[in-house]
């Protein structure tokens, strides 16, 4: 294991020394447990390992509940996650420091005070979460395709960096930080309604791409519909054409073209 690696194991926040590279030890985890990565062109997978490489730097893992962790652990998250920054400008996740692995379902708790001074505390079963102090928790047996909880279209790991994304701008509400006002006032619109037509369906008994889970919340909206445009493209373009093409717009990314999933 490369030294700077040991030093994620330990928690010290630093990049990677100048000179490192992406291992190749590392390219069959990708293939195996990265949604697109084998169907993406060659210049796109550059981008996505130099992206990888990044986070593995200044990112910290934790394994937590008995797990150890492992390179393909930490590889398989990571990789994933880059997926949503391939393509964009800037940053790598700038809010976020640590990765915390659970080896499945976990209990994460939870405190509210209502209006009137109520505190309520609750610890749900849950398989991620993402935290606005910093931290993305995930249930690594929902991580890897294949496991017992994968459901295809959905990916814990793309939810959850999402909802990271959305805290961009300071608030978590189904809109991340975008370029100007217009292009955040036609975002607004188009995920309104399509949140709106998505919440109809629900009502009426329709099936949809979207699982409904995206309409409790824009927040919950906009991950949702994240893990579907990268992992089922092409049934989220022909039945939301303009949420699509404003997902295709912020990611700078078309994966019904560029990986050939037209026909998914």
């Amino acid at each position: 294991m490369k030294a700077w690696w040991r030093k994620r194991f330990f928690g010290r926040r630093e990049a990677p020394e100048e000179g490192e590279a992406f291992d190749p030890a590392w390219e069959p985890v990708l293939e195996r447990n990265v949604v697109l990565y084998p169907r993406l062109p060659e210049a796109e997978k550059k981008r996505l390992c130099a992206r990888l490489v990044e986070f593995l730097g200044t990112k910290s893992f934790e394994g937590c509940g008995g797990l150890e962790l492992t390179e393909e652990m930490m590889v398989t998250v990571a990789g994933t996650a880059s997926l949503l920054m391939m393509n964009r400008p800037g940053p790598l996740f700038p809010a976020l420091y640590t990765v915390l692995l659970y080896p499945g379902v976990f209990r994460a708790r939870h405190v509210e005070e209502t209006d009137s001074g109520i505190v309520h505390e609750s610890a749900p079963e849950t398989l991620g979460e993402s935290w606005e102090s910093g931290s993305v928790i995930l249930a690594w047996d929902a991580v890897r395709p294949g496991d017992r909880n994968h459901t295809p279209g959905q990916n814990i790991i793309l939810h959850e960096f999402a909802h990271q994304l959305d805290l961009d701008d300071g608030a978590e509400d189904g809109a991340p930080k975008l370029d100007s006002r217009e292009a955040q006032r036609t975002w607004t619109q188009v995920f309104h309604e399509a949140f709106e037509e998505r919440k109809w369906m629900r009502r009426m008994g329709h099936r949809c791409v979207l699982d409904d889970y995206a309409t409790t919340h824009p927040a919950e909206f906009f991950a949702v519909a994240t893990e579907v445009f990268f992992e089922r493209p092409a049934r989220l373009e022909r039945t939301f054409p303009r949420l699509y093409s404003e997902l295709k717009r912020y990611f700078q990314f078309d994966p019904v073209v560029r990986a050939g999933l037209g026909v998914r």
